[in-house]
């Protein structure tokens, strides 16, 4: 079956933790390990993709289990013709690992614990440096030891965070991931987040109601870019390829490839980097 862009279900064949997806964001496979079995989250951002998205933590993770199925996976994609049956011509390539699922991961008591099953693997696959490591985190538990040392066992990996970034202040963070987060927040959680790890920011925009992000609201995002530029490597934007599965996303549009253009002319002012996706 080809894996497709528009769908991307965190559950593969038996497996309960493993599964593959074709990320347009990474342009090749990206298999994700979901920690949030239970579907539970710290945030609840209005275009959120997983059904039935509970507030709270995520269960205790078999080790044992998502270990032999990161393996029995590794195997498949390394050694047969995996890749070429599943995703598209021309994008056969395994591109990461990518630590996301139906919630925080960091918010697993195990975080720490599954980074180092997945350090062991890929050097056991000799994949360490040819395929990257990537967290897709909101950055809210970062103070924590246990993810910093998380964060720092990523680094060693050809590791990433993905350091999502929707709005830029009280008011926005409030109304699109429904958590108080403010602007100097953002700050000090990406600042910190960046000491550990190579960091990249990732934002979703969208249209409300068929509106746009107001022009209000995009010179925010672009101001705390600039301010904090050193922070990060580079940029990704993208919008909603998929129906939201929240009921607060039933008014949710994806915007034209020409407005997160623009932001993006605008980014590139400052020499950041910037990547749009549709």
């Amino acid at each position: 079956m080809t894996l497709t862009v528009t769908e991307h279900p965190s559950k593969f064949a038996n497996l309960e933790y493993v599964y593959p997806v074709f990320a347009r964001r990474s342009g090749g496979l990206s298999l994700g390990i979901n920690l949030n079995l239970n579907k539970a989250c710290n945030w609840r951002c209005i275009y959120c993709q997983v059904p039935g998205l509970k507030r709270g933590a995520p269960e205790r993770v078999d080790l044992i289990k998502l270990e032999s199925e990161l393996k029995y996976m590794l195997n498949i994609i390394i050694n047969t013709d995996y890749l070429q049956q599943n995703l598209p011509q021309g994008f056969g390539r395994f591109d990461d690992i990518a630590l996301a699922g139906d919630g925080e991961p960091t918010l697993s008591k195990d975080f720490f614990a599954v980074v180092n099953i997945i350090a062991k693997l890929k050097q056991q696959f000799n994949i360490t440096n040819s395929v990257k490591t990537i967290l897709i985190s909101n950055g809210s538990e970062v103070n924590h030891v246990e993810v910093q040392n998380g964060l720092q066992a990523l680094a060693q990996q050809n590791g990433l965070v993905w350091f999502k970034i929707d709005g830029t202040n009280v008011a926005e963070t409030s109304q699109i991931n429904q958590v108080q987060v403010s602007g100097e927040n953002i700050k000090h959680r990406l600042e910190l987040t960046a000491k550990l790890c190579p960091t990249v920011i990732q934002t979703c925009m969208f249209k409300i109601n068929n509106r746009d992000p107001s022009e209000e609201q995009v010179q925010n995002y672009i101001n705390l870019l600039k301010e904090t530029k050193d922070n990060f490597q580079s940029v990704l934007l993208y919008t909603i390829a998929r129906v939201p599965q929240l009921p607060e996303g039933k008014n949710l549009t994806p915007v034209s490839l020409k407005f997160l253009q623009n932001i993006a002319q605008e980014l590139h002012k400052f020499d950041i980097v910037v990547k749009c996706f549709v």
